[in-house]
Order: structure tokens, then C-alpha cells, then sequence
């Protein structure tokens, strides 16, 4: 594992202290007892950044804490309860529910009591939704139940305070890989707060899958050599200029997406290159299907200016690619099937809202319907609120893309469009939706793409350009 050594001391006391201040933020929201004592020591280390300072991630924390994204998330650990890498992420985002025990069921089974036949919990997305909607309602109407709701999340937000007083007495001479293990989303934070972090620790946020390098199992080089053997092997931590990740898929519930593109090194170029296959409903006329063309290409030439000006702020952070230079290159094709995006007259992502046929039968509203053209039946559908507890007509007016469909209006939306299409090259959302996805803010200004802004971060293009898994000789998965 990667020693404590092997990270620069001074950041390494830096992130320590760091961590110090987000279990400091972290009790005091969560207790009424106050903050934590701190260590014997003020500060870890020479580090100045002290216990006693309020980390960045005080606003994110706070909204994660909140009643509603509580159980949201608590929703969500049970219904994709088979997904390992979902339920890690909800761990690490709401530490209060599940440390230093699953704690999430106690506030789940006040929610199921009160709702009964209404508490859904078949594993989609919009069960998850119809259950929230049903709560608030049942909130609105039953300040009992509020109470109830209330008096149980604070107990388990006390029980998770004093664990981490516990855990504050060993923060100064906890490794790397022991803060990992205890504190991932103070890290993550850290690493976004803090620009000037050690590059090594920066990089262990970076790896999909392997946080910390070990020589014995690693191939960087992709040679069939394994590093430790290796007379050169390759630096793990550096940029990997020559893969290619075409039809690479991440897990990342509720919303996913495959990633389709290249990268490589020519001279000192670093040439990414992605296809972006455009497939148009048939229910567009000519003049918008040119129009919402156009826009693609705009919005995407705009994003490429983004790219390169986040390049340029990243290459600066590491000495060997500051002679280099990023080439982005997208190309554009129209198809019938196999898209990364479709265009639609209209499309609602989110919309699934239900209503009862003349005949009598249930049935739900096609999300590619527009507004205007529901029939009486689906609009008296949108306003019953025993079939339909959330009203989303708005989102009904305006609609919604995502990361596979767009409609024509909003392919001239380019903060829309970045956002989904980062998520073709790998990126995770950074925003809270309760009743879809009640994660952690990770950028506190909300300007990333990723989050409802326009910029890019040096995460961003660190995390595409970053190294990934490759295969060696005999097959093995390697790299990081």
C-alpha cells in the first residue's frame, strides 16, 4: 500500500488537519453537544490549516443532513441494495445513516409506518420518487409525523457524533489509507478545496476503482511486467496518453452512461477524440432538425474552448505537462440507432406521471408526449394527487433532458448539453435532487458543468485524462 512516506509530509499533515476540521463541522451540525475536542496538538504537523478552521464543505454537509435527502438516501440503500458500488456511494455521502451503524432502517421504518400501502419500494427510480412524494404530503399534513421523523433522525445524527469523537483522537497519526478508509468524503473535499494538495494523494481520488497503488499488482506500463519488477515501469500517477476506453461503461445509478473515447500522445498533443452519434426523431419537421444540428455544433464547440482552458489550469499543477498541449476533436454523425444522444419534438427524463384511460386502465404518460398534446385524461392524471403525489407539471411544460435524450429546444441549451455530454466521457453529477439523486454538492460555488454551472474543473479533465484500467499480457485487468 501506498506509505505514508511516498506522500509529500507536509500535505499529508495538511489533509490531516483538514479532517480534523470536517469532524469538527460534522459534530457540531450533528450534536447539541457542540464541537470535538481537539488533538493534544492544535495542528498536525507544521500544517496551519488548524481543527479549529471551518472547512468548504460546511454548506454541502448541511443540506445532506437535511430530513428529506436523509431518507431519500435511505430509500435509495434499500432499493439498490445489490449494487455494491451505489451503496458505497450513499455510505460515503450520508456517513450519519450508516455509521457506526446501519442506522438508515430506524428512520425507514417511521416513513413505513406512517405511509403503508403508499411506501413503494420496487427498485426504480420512480417508485423512489411516488414514496417521497407521499411523504411530504403525509409531512404537510401531520405535524406528528414531522416530529416523529425529526426526533429519530437527530438520535441517529447523535450517535454518529460520537463516533467521531471517538475516531478524532487517532486523526494525527492515522496513514493515508486509514483517513480514507474513515473520512472518503472529507478527502474528496479536500482534494476540490484545496488545489494545491500533493498530486499523489490527489491522484488516489482519481483511480476508478483502486485507491491506493500497490507495485506487487499493478502494471502500469501495460507491458506484462508488474511495477515492482519493472527496471521502468511507468508512473502510476501520470496521465495515461494512450488509452482508449470505447464502449466503457460506468455504474453510476440513477443516472449512467457509457464512455466512448480516445486519447493519445502525439509529440507533446494530447489528442482526445469522441464520436457523438445523433439519432432525430421522426416527429421533428426539417427546419428544427437543422436547427437543433446547429446548435449541437455550437454548444459542443463551446465546450471544446472549456476543455482546453481547464487543460490549461490543470497541465499547470504538473511540471512534465507543461509543454503539452490538448487537441479535442468530436465528430458528428447521424444515425438511426446506437446513439449517444436522441432528439425529440419533446421529452420529459423525469416525467412518469399516471392517469386512467376511458376504459378505465392505469397507464402511464409516454415522457415523449408534449404538453400541449395530452389528452383531457393525462392532464386530469397530472393533478391527481392519489396517483400522482408529485406535481410535475412544470417539468411536463418545460421538460427535461438527460444523459441519452434531448429535445430540439433544448439542444440549443449548451449548459444542458456539456452536462450530459461530460457524462459520455465519465463524469458523476455534483448536484442534489432529492427525490432522484440526494448526493453531496461537491462544488459549494454550483459552477461546475456538473453541478447547474458552465465551467470545468481541473477534476474534470483530470478524470478523463486520468489513468485507467488496462490489460496486460495474460489478460489481467491492471492500472489504476
Amino acid at each position: 500500500m501506498l506509505k505514508n512516506s511516498q506522500a509529500n509530509s507536509t500535505t499529508l499533515d495538511g489533509l490531516r488537519n483538514y479532517v480534523m476540521g470536517y469532524i469538527n463541522s460534522e459534530a457540531a451540525q450533528s450534536s447539541d453537544a457542540g464541537v470535538v475536542k481537539p488533538p493534544r496538538k492544535a495542528t498536525c504537523g507544521d500544517s496551519n490549516y488548524g481543527y479549529d478552521t471551518n472547512p468548504p464543505h460546511q454548506q454541502v454537509r448541511e443540506g445532506a443532513k437535511s430530513l428529506n435527502n436523509s431518507v431519500s438516501a435511505a430509500l435509495l440503500y434499500d432499493m439498490f441494495n445489490h449494487n455494491e458500488a451505489y451503496k458505497n456511494r450513499l455510505k460515503n455521502n450520508y456517513p450519519h445513516l450508516f455509521s457506526p451503524s446501519s442506522q438508515y432502517r430506524d428512520l425507514l421504518s417511521v416513513v413505513r409506518e406512517e405511509l403503508g400501502d403508499s411506501y413503494k419500494d420496487g427498485g426504480s427510480m420512480f417508485d423512489h420518487r411516488d414514496t417521497m412524494g407521499a411523504m411530504n404530503l403525509a409531512v404537510l399534513n401531520s405535524g406528528e409525523f414531522q416530529g416523529k421523523l425529526e426526533a429519530k433522525l437527530q438520535s441517529i445524527k447523535q450517535k454518529y457524533a460520537d463516533g467521531l469523537r471517538k475516531k478524532a483522537k487517532k486523526v494525527c497519526s492515522s496513514s493515508l489509507a486509514r483517513l480514507y478508509a474513515d473520512f472518503p468524503m472529507a478527502i474528496d473535499q479536500y482534494l476540490i478545496d484545496l488545489p494545491e494538495a500533493g498530486r499523489k494523494i490527489a491522484s488516489l481520488s482519481m483511480c476508478s476503482n483502486k485507491k491506493f497503488y500497490d507495485p506487487r499488482k499493478y502494471d502500469s506500463d501495460c507491458d506484462g511486467v508488474k511495477d515492482y519488477r519493472d527496471d521502468a515501469p511507468r508512473d502510476p500517477f501520470s496521465p495515461r496518453t494512450d488509452h482508449n476506453v470505447t464502449s466503457s461503461t460506468y455504474n453510476n445509478p440513477p443516472f449512467g452512461s457509457n464512455t466512448n473515447y480516445s486519447v493519445k500522445l502525439e509529440g507533446e498533443t494530447l489528442k482526445l477524440k469522441t464520436p457523438l452519434k445523433i439519432k432525430v426523431n421522426s416527429s421533428i419537421d426539417d427546419a428544427s432538425k437543422t436547427r437543433a444540428l446547429g446548435n449541437l455544433r455550437r454548444c459542443a464547440g463551446q465546450l471544446v474552448t472549456e476543455m482546453r482552458r481547464s487543460f490549461d489550469q490543470y497541465k499547470d499543477t504538473i511540471p512534465e505537462m507543461r509543454s503539452r498541449n490538448l487537441e479535442v476533436e468530436i465528430e458528428f454523425e447521424e444515425v438511426d440507432d446506437n446513439s449517444s444522444f436522441t432528439i425529440h419534438k419533446c421529452w420529459c427524463s423525469t416525467c412518469n406521471q399516471r392517469y386512467v384511460d376511458a376504459a378505465g386502465n392505469e397507464k402511464r404518460i409516454p415522457r415523449h408526449i408534449c404538453f400541449d398534446d395530452l389528452t383531457d385524461e393525462m392532464k386530469a392524471g397530472l393533478a391527481n394527487r392519489e396517483l400522482n403525489p408529485t406535481d410535475q407539471t412544470g417539468l411536463w411544460r418545460n421538460g427535461q433532458a438527460d444523459a441519452a435524450n434531448l429535445n430540439h429546444e433544448a439542444s440549443g441549451n449548451c449548459t444542458t448539453l456539456g452536462h450530459e455530454f461530460l457524462h459520455k466521457m465519465g463524469l458523476p453529477d455534483e448536484y442534489l435532487a432529492e427525490n432522484y439523486y440526494p448526493f453531496n454538492l461537491l462544488d459549494d460555488d454550483h459552477s461546475s458543468f456538473m453541478s447547474s454551472g458552465t465551467t470545468m474543473k481541473r477534476r474534470h479533465i483530470a478524470g478523463i485524462l486520468s489513468p485507467k484500467k488496462c490489460e496486460d499480457s495474460v489478460g489481467n485487468r491492471s492500472g489504476i
